[in-house]
């Protein structure tokens, strides 16, 4: 009997578009099939995601899939570690898509360098003109975050990964994922092993590639989600806090004031003060990334603003509001 080395834990919910050819991306890797299992933990989908899950199970027999009733990621990803017979766990996500190399590559990384978690650069795309608009914002430093996932290139330690590949032990180690958290439970986790003294590696050779959200509405959910979660985590741990995380909700304040300021006292000076430095930080990634991709820089300032602005909402409401859900 073969052993199993990895598994590749997913979480789904209504995710028909998507989970048919993320699975066949993970079905035909340069690694043996028979090495590694995908556990597929699935939210009570209403959609046709089972129908095509179970399709693929007919194809291939290393699918294992699972029921999470409570319909949360944070959940599901623990009931994928639970099952888990591989001594390595990737923790990824369906709306994504996966070169042939990436299980290898992952693997070989853990060989060659000391870590506990080993993460990719992810570049983000989309089916849409918008959602292309938005996808190429969401990989530079300026709309994505100062996370190197999203735009180095560079081997190094970090404080977080996305859809990284975990030692098994480590993720025991520290309690798997906290079922409180509906977003955010991937930076909590890797900071929880960071801070049991673990190591996590960004390895730009490993690429993967994220379908972002495509309509203005579920752009603004999702980064107003991710505030929201993200003052939610800090209030139950305060260790999570960094300046950096602020800035999101310092410009939604100060813009508040500088058009109040406007209105009331007739001075333009505050804004101009805040939005003559954005314009040329926004023109710099306008010159670098949107118009060499012959994308339109007005789309791409206004869903830089929508992104900064979302996210600084949901963190203020996430610091107000005392409902956790």
């Amino acid at each position: 009997m073969i052993e199993i080395i990895c598994s590749i834990v997913i979480a789904t919910r209504n995710e028909e578009d998507f989970i048919g050819s993320c699975l066949e991306t993970l079905e035909n890797q340069e690694f043996n099939r028979a090495k590694y299992e995908i556990i597929i933990i699935d939210g009570l989908s209403e959609d046709s995601t089972i129908n095509i899950i179970t399709e693929k199970q007919k194809i291939y027999s290393n699918i294992v899939l699972l029921s999470n009733p409570k319909k949360i990621a944070a959940s599901a990803f623990n009931i994928g570690i639970k099952n888990s017979r591989g001594n390595y766990v990737f923790i990824l996500g369906a709306h994504a898509e996966y070169p042939s190399d990436f299980i290898k590559k992952s693997l070989d990384s853990f060989e060659e360098n000391h870590a506990d978690c080993i993460g990719g650069r992810e570049t983000e795309k989309s089916k849409s003109k918008l959602g292309e608009v938005f996808a190429a914002v969401r990989n530079t430093a300026f709309g994505g975050g100062l996370s190197p996932y999203r735009y180095s290139d560079k081997k190094q330690y970090v404080k977080t990964v996305a859809f990284g590949c975990y030692k098994k032990e480590a993720l025991e180690r520290v309690g798997g994922f906290d079922e409180d958290l509906i977003r955010n439970q991937d930076n909590d986790l890797n900071k929880r092993i960071l801070q049991s003294g673990g190591k996590i590696l960004f390895d730009p050779e490993i690429r993967f590639y994220y379908f972002s959200r495509d309509s203005l509405k579920g752009i603004f959910r999702q980064l107003f989600g991710y505030g929201y979660w993200e003052a939610k985590l800090i209030k139950r741990r305060k260790s999570q806090f960094s300046i950096v995380t602020l800035i999101p909700s310092i410009f939604v304040i100060y813009t508040l004031f500088a058009i109040l300021f406007l209105v009331f006292c007739g001075s333009a000076f505050p804004l101009c003060l805040e939005f003559i430095p954005y314009l040329i930080i926004f023109a710099y990634f306008a010159i670098r990334v949107i118009m060499p991709n012959r994308l339109n820089p007005m789309i791409a300032l206004f869903l830089y603003l929508l992104i900064h602005f979302s996210i600084g909402l949901g963190f203020i409401v996430g610091l107000i509001y005392k409902k956790e859900g």
